[in-house]
C-alpha cells in the first residue's frame, strides 16, 4: 500500500495535466495560469503535496543508486514502484510547464503574459527535466527495471525540455542540457530492440536535437509570443503526445490541441492503430498500471491517499518506533 497508492494519485494528476495542458476548448477555465484560483495552480498545490512524501528518503538520487547496499537498513525502501511515482511526478511538471505547451495554451486564452511568472515555469521545467532523466539514468545504473515503454515516453517528453535548453544563453545550463539529452536518447535506445514505439521515439527525439534550434526562443522568458513554423508545432506536439509516438501516423497541427497518453500492451506491440478520437479525449490515462485507473475525482484520490499514508504512518511507529506518518 504505501508504494502503490502514491502511484495511483500521481498518475490520476497525471491525467489531470494531461487534460489540462492539450485540452482544445478551454472555456472550462478561462482564468490565466497566474491566478491562484486557476486550475493550473491547483494541480500545481496538488503536486506540491507530494514533496513531503519524497523527503522521506533523503538524497533520492543517492538513494537509488545505494539502495541495493542499503537493503538491511530500516530506512524507507526504494522499489519500482516508488521510482515510476517519482519520474510521473516530474512528467507532470514537464507537461504543464513545458515551454511550448504553456505558450500554446496562453496563445488561445491571448494573455498578456507576465515575464516573471514564464521566468519561474521555464526554470522550474528545466530542473523537472533534468531530475526526470536523471532519475532513470540511476536507476538503470541501480539495476531497477526501467524498462516500460511508459518511462520511455517520459524520457521522450523530457529530451525535448532537454532539446530546447541545450540553446540556452548559460553554459553551465547548455552542458547539463546536452549531456541529459544523451541519457535520454540513450535510455529511449536501448528499448528500440523491444519496441517499435521506442524507435520512433528515439527517431524523434534525434531530428528535434537538430531542428530546436528553430525554436530556441520558447524559452526566452521576455519574448511575449514566439512564432513557429507549422512543421515544428506539429514537431513538438507529437515528442509530448504518447497516442502519436505510439502510432506510425502522424498528429497534423489543426488536431494537436489534445492528446490521447494511454499505455499499450506491455507483451504485444501493436503495429497500427486506429487515427485518434482528438474530440472524444478525455484526459484518463488507462494503462500504467492496468485497470486501476478511472474517472475518479483526484481530489477525493489526494483524500484517501493521505488517509493512507496515516494509517501506515501509525503501523510503522508501533513496529519501529518510527514515524512516518506524512501528512498532505
Amino acid at each position: 500500500m504505501e508504494t502503490l497508492a502514491p502511484t495511483v494519485v500521481v498518475a490520476s494528476l497525471l491525467s489531470q495535466v494531461a487534460n489540462y495542458t492539450f485540452q482544445r476548448d478551454i472555456t472550462g477555465d478561462r482564468k490565466a495560469p497566474w491566478d491562484h484560483t486557476s486550475e493550473y495552480q491547483t494541480i500545481c498545490s496538488q503536486l506540491a503535496q507530494f514533496e513531503t512524501l519524497f523527503d522521506c528518503y533523503g538524497d533520492i538520487q543517492a538513494t537509488i543508486l545505494n539502495a541495493p547496499l542499503r537493503q538491511s537498513e530500516p530506512n524507507v525502501p526504494i522499489t519500482e514502484s516508488t521510482i515510476l511515482t517519482y519520474v510521473l511526478y516530474h512528467l507532470c511538471y514537464c507537461l504543464l510547464q513545458h515551454p511550448f505547451l504553456i505558450r500554446r495554451r496562453l496563445e488561445r486564452t491571448q494573455f498578456k503574459i507576465p515575464a516573471g511568472f514564464l521566468s519561474r515555469t521555464i526554470v522550474s521545467c528545466f530542473t523537472h527535466a533534468q531530475e526526470l532523466t536523471r532519475t532513470v539514468e540511476n536507476a538503470a545504473r541501480a539495476q531497477y527495471k526501467v524498462s516500460a515503454t511508459f518511462l520511455s515516453y517520459a524520457s521522450t517528453v523530457a529530451g525535448s525540455i532537454h532539446c530546447l535548453f541545450q540553446h540556452s544563453l548559460d553554459c553551465l545550463t547548455r552542458i547539463q542540457s546536452v549531456e541529459a539529452l544523451q541519457s535520454s536518447i540513450m535510455h529511449v535506445s536501448g528499448k528500440t530492440r523491444f519496441w517499435k514505439t521506442s524507435g520512433r521515439m528515439v527517431a524523434k527525439l534525434t531530428q528535434f536535437a537538430v531542428d530546436s534550434i528553430r525554436c530556441s526562443d520558447l524559452i526566452d522568458p521576455s519574448l511575449q509570443s514566439v512564432p513557429l513554423e507549422v512543421a515544428d508545432i506539429d514537431q513538438l506536439y507529437a515528442l509530448c503526445d504518447y497516442g502519436t509516438l505510439s502510432t506510425t501516423k502522424a498528429l497534423s497541427s489543426t488536431d494537436t490541441a489534445a492528446t490521447n497518453i494511454e499505455s499499450e500492451d506491455l507483451t504485444i506491440e501493436r503495429e497500427q492503430s486506429p487515427r485518434l478520437d482528438l474530440d472524444g479525449y478525455s484526459g484518463h490515462i488507462d494503462g500504467i498500471l492496468p485497470q486501476i485507473f478511472g474517472p475518479a475525482n483526484t481530489g477525493t484520490m489526494i483524500d484517501n491517499f493521505s488517509f493512507a499514508l496515516r494509517d501506515y504512518g501509525e503501523n510503522e511507529e508501533n513496529i519501529n518506533g518510527t514515524n512516518y506518518a506524512w501528512r498532505l
